[in-house]
C-alpha cells in the first residue's frame, strides 16, 4: 500500500463518501446566467476526491440537476452513509438566501423569483442547504465537510410566498453545527467569480481552481485548508474591481470535535525504520553540535586577534565578509557560527539568530519553545529587543523579510515545481519541497537547533490584514491573517554581502 493508501486509511466499518454536483445551464430562469465552469468545477473535485480515497456518489460528478433530480440524488447519497464515514458535500452553481427560511441551492429548472404563484414556497422550488446538511447529520459521519461554489450575488426579486417571505439574497453565511465545516467561496452578497478577468483562460473558477491544489497539500486539520483557499483566493482577486465582483472573500464556519483533513501530515510507514532515522539523526546532530561548539570556541579566538580596536575597516573586498572578517562556511553549509547564537550566512551576508525568540541559547543549542506573536506583535518585539540592549552586541535585529526568510529552507530532497511570486520587486522563487520524503523542519538543524515545523512571521506584508510567513514544515512562503500567532526568528543585516540575487 503506498503512503497516501496508508495515510486515509480508515477503521473498517467506516468510508470516505463525496455527493458532487454541478449546476450550469440555467435555462428557466432568463436572468440568471450560464455557469459553464461549473460542469469543469465538480467533475475536477469528483476526481481529486477519488485520488484522495472518497468514494464519489454515483462514480462521477452529477451535472445540471433539476429539483427533482437534486432530491433523488440527495436520498440515494444519504443510504449510503455510515456512522462514521467521511462526509464531503460539494456544490457549484447558483445560491440564494431568504431572510426567514435560510439558504438554498437553486435547480436548474427553477422558474423566476418574481413568478405569480403564492401558493409556492421557496422549499418547494429550491434545495434548503440547511436541510440537506441536516439529514446527512443524522446519520452520524465522523465529520460533514460542505463547500458551496455557489455564493454568488442573486438578483433581487420580491415575491409573496405562502412562507410569508419576501427578500432574496445572495446566500449568507451561517453558524455550522456540531460536527461540520462549511466554506463558502465568497462572502454574503459578493460574486464568487468564474474568471479574474476576460484572458483567465483557467478551466475552473477562481475558488475551485485553488481547493483544487490545496486539497492536495498536506495539512494539519481541515480548517488550515479553508485558511489557505480563502486566502490564496483573495490575493489572486485583490486587483478585480470591485464593480466585478473583486476581491473575492470566502469564508468558512467550523464546530469541530473530531480530527479531519484531505491529506494528513505525512507519517513514517515503518515504525523500525522511523527508529533507525531517528537515533542516526540525533547521533549526527550530536556529532555536530560538538563540532560547531568548538568551531565557535575558536573563531571567537580568531575574532579578538584578527580586528583590533585600532584598525579601521574602510571596505570590503568582493568575497563574502561578515563584520570585516573574512569568514569560511563550515563544511556543508553556506553558514559560518559567530559568537552568542548568531550564525552568519556567507552567501547573502545576514546574521541571524541561532534560536527562534521564546528560546534560549546555553552555548550548543536552543533551549525551550518559541513564543507565538501576531504579525504587530513580531514587529513590536523585534523594536523592543533592540531597545532593551539588543542581542549579542547588536542593536538592530529586525523580523526578515519573506524573501529573507524563504532562504533558509532547506529541501533535503530539492524544491518542488511550484512558483510563488512575492511581490517584492524580485523574480519568482519555487517553492514547496518535492515529494514528502525530505527532512521535516525544513531548516539546516545543525545551525538553527530545535526549530519547530512551524510557521514564522516575515515583515513582508501583503494586504491590510494580510502578511507572509514561511511554514517550515513544508518549505513553503504562504499569507497567513495578521492576527493569527506564529513564531518569529530575527535578523540583522549590517554590513550587507553577497550577490543581490540571493537575497
Amino acid at each position: 500500500m503506498g503512503l497516501l493508501g496508508i495515510l486515509t486509511t480508515l477503521p473498517s466499518h467506516a468510508e470516505r463518501r463525496a455527493l458532487v454536483i454541478g449546476n450550469a445551464d440555467y435555462q428557466a430562469i432568463s436572468y440568471l446566467y450560464a455557469l459553464p465552469r461549473s460542469k469543469a468545477d465538480a467533475q475536477g473535485v469528483a476526481q481529486a476526491l477519488a485520488d484522495l480515497g472518497f468514494k464519489v456518489h454515483t462514480g462521477k460528478a452529477l451535472l445540471d440537476r433539476s429539483r427533482k433530480e437534486l432530491t433523488s440524488d440527495l436520498e440515494g447519497f444519504i443510504k449510503t452513509i455510515k456512522a462514521e464515514d467521511e462526509v464531503v458535500f460539494y456544490f457549484s452553481g447558483h445560491g440564494l438566501s431568504n431572510d426567514v427560511l435560510g439558504n438554498f441551492l437553486v435547480p436548474v429548472d427553477a422558474p423566476p423569483l418574481d413568478l405569480e404563484a403564492s401558493d409556492l414556497s421557496l422549499n418547494d422550488l429550491y434545495l434548503s442547504t440547511e436541510k440537506a446538511l441536516k439529514v446527512i447529520q443524522e446519520r452520524k459521519p465522523k465529520v460533514l465537510v460542505a463547500i458551496l461554489d455557489a455564493c454568488r450575488s442573486y438578483p433581487t426579486r420580491q415575491r409573496n410566498t405562502k412562507d410569508g417571505s419576501n427578500r432574496i439574497t445572495g446566500l449568507k453565511i451561517d453558524n455550522a453545527v456540531s460536527g461540520q465545516l462549511v466554506m463558502y467561496a465568497a462572502s454574503h452578497g459578493q460574486a464568487a467569480l468564474s474568471y479574474i478577468d476576460e484572458k483567465d483562460s483557467d478551466p475552473h473558477s477562481v475558488f475551485t481552481r485553488v481547493l483544487l491544489r490545496e486539497i492536495h497539500r498536506p495539512a494539519e486539520s481541515i480548517t488550515q485548508v479553508a485558511e489557505r483557499v480563502a486566502q490564496q483566493v483573495y490575493i489572486l482577486t485583490e486587483n478585480v474591481d470591485q464593480k466585478k465582483g473583486g476581491p473575492q472573500r470566502p469564508e468558512f464556519r467550523a464546530s469541530l470535535y473530531r480530527p479531519f483533513t484531505f491529506v494528513p501530515i505525512p507519517l513514517k510507514t515503518s515504525s523500525s525504520d522511523a527508529a533507525t532515522d531517528t537515533a542516526a539523526r540525533d547521533a549526527e546532530i550530536a556529532q555536530l553540535r560538538k563540532q560547531l561548539a568548538e568551531r565557535e570556541k575558536a573563531f571567537k579566538a580568531d575574532v579578538v586577534t584578527a580586528i583590533p580596536s585600532e584598525i579601521e575597516i574602510t571596505g570590503i573586498p568582493s568575497e563574502p565578509y561578515i563584520s570585516g572578517v573574512r569568514i569560511e562556511p563550515l563544511p556543508g553549509t553556506r553558514y559560518v557560527v559567530l559568537a552568542n547564537g548568531v550564525v552568519g550566512d556567507a552567501r547573502t551576508g545576514l546574521e541571524w539568530m541561532r534560536c527562534s525568540l521564546g528560546q534560549t541559547w546555553n552555548g550548543s543549542t536552543c533551549t525551550g519553545k518559541p513564543n507565538s506573536y501576531s504579525w504587530q506583535e513580531a514587529l513590536d518585539i523585534a523594536r523592543q529587543t533592540n531597545a532593551q540592549g539588543g542581542y549579542a552586541g547588536k542593536h538592530d535585529w529586525r523580523v526578515p523579510t519573506v524573501r529573507e526568510l524563504f532562504g533558509l529552507v532547506d529541501c533535503t530532497s530539492g524544491i518542488g515545481e511550484t512558483t510563488k511570486n512575492f511581490n517584492d520587486g524580485g523574480p519568482p522563487t519555487a517553492d514547496v519541497c518535492r515529494g514528502n520524503s525530505y527532512v521535516r523542519p525544513t531548516i539546516d538543524q545543525r545551525m538553527f537547533p530545535n526549530t519547530p515545523p512551524d510557521g514564522y512571521w516575515t515583515s513582508s506584508h501583503a494586504h491590510q490584514d494580510i502578511a507572509w510567513f514561511v511554514y517550515f514544515y513544508l518549505g513553503s512562503a504562504s499569507l497567513n491573517y495578521t492576527q493569527k500567532k506564529a513564531a518569529v526568528r530575527l535578523v540583522r543585516t549590517t554590513p550587507r554581502m553577497g550577490s543581490v540575487a540571493h537575497f
